[in-house]
């Protein structure tokens, strides 16, 4: 394995060897013209495409009825929830197990405020 004087070295000598064959060539002002149109262009079609994705995507909501379907989901959420409540068993929890939970959530709440003080 190479040191560092010898990649730096090798690094010098091609810098030499490139800069003794370089050549010139006036452009008159051709590259800075091609450099300066290239990014404007690429916004431009950015925000054609942006544009022209939105408007399909809106397009396909309104024919497949995204609207519907959103209800749809938002319905069947509210209702999974409410059957998910209605289903617990409250004879199953003890006031002391309850107390307990809340006891140890306090405990571990507290021992992380103080722990992030430090």
């Amino acid at each position: 394995m190479r040191n560092d004087n010898e990649i730096k070295t090798d690094d010098q000598l091609l810098e030499q060897f490139f800069s003794s064959f370089k050549q010139d060539i006036p452009d008159d002002g051709f590259s800075h013209k091609v450099m300066r149109r290239l990014p404007l262009r690429a916004k431009r079609m950015n925000t054609i495409w942006s544009i022209f994705c939105l408007m399909v995507g809106v397009a396909l909501f309104i024919v497949f009825n995204g609207l519907g379907a959103l209800r749809a989901i938002a319905s069947n959420f509210v209702g999974d929830a409410i059957g998910y409540v209605a289903s617990i068993h409250l004879s199953l929890f003890s006031l002391v197990s309850l107390w307990a939970t809340v006891a140890l959530l306090a405990v571990v709440g507290l021992y992380n405020v103080s722990f992030t003080q430090r």
